[in-house]
């Protein structure tokens, strides 16, 4: 699941395809598919290291994966990172994991 995990990070984002539901998708797939506890989460997100940077925080719709109780947030690859902010260091405001309903979102996988 770590090589996985670290093969969606390296993945170019993109705000139009490949951003944080998308990524955090296919990380939530993946577990149920080896049998691993895990959930979309969906939130508020404000990007606070952009203050340290002299730029306005950014607030925005936010998705990131929670597998074994432990958050995964690979929505920036490592140069993105360095341009916006770290994935470690995004804000999340009224956190919501998807119900059961909304599991067809995800090809029939349970959240």
């Amino acid at each position: 699941m770590e090589q996985f995990i670290e093969k969606v990070y390296h993945e170019p984002y993109s705000i139009l395809g490949n951003n944080c539901l998308h990524k955090s998708v296919e990380i939530v797939r993946k577990a149920k598919k080896l049998g691993k506890d895990a959930n979309l989460v969906i939130c508020w997100s404000i990007e606070t290291e952009r203050i340290l940077k002299g730029l306005p925080p950014v607030v925005q719709p936010h998705a990131y994966a929670e597998v074994e109780g432990e958050r995964v947030d690979v929505t920036y690859n490592p140069d993105t990172e360095k341009i916006l902010c770290r994935n470690t260091e995004r804000t999340t405001v009224l956190p919501i994991r998807l119900p059961k309903v909304l599991s067809a979102i995800l090809g029939g996988v349970q959240c």
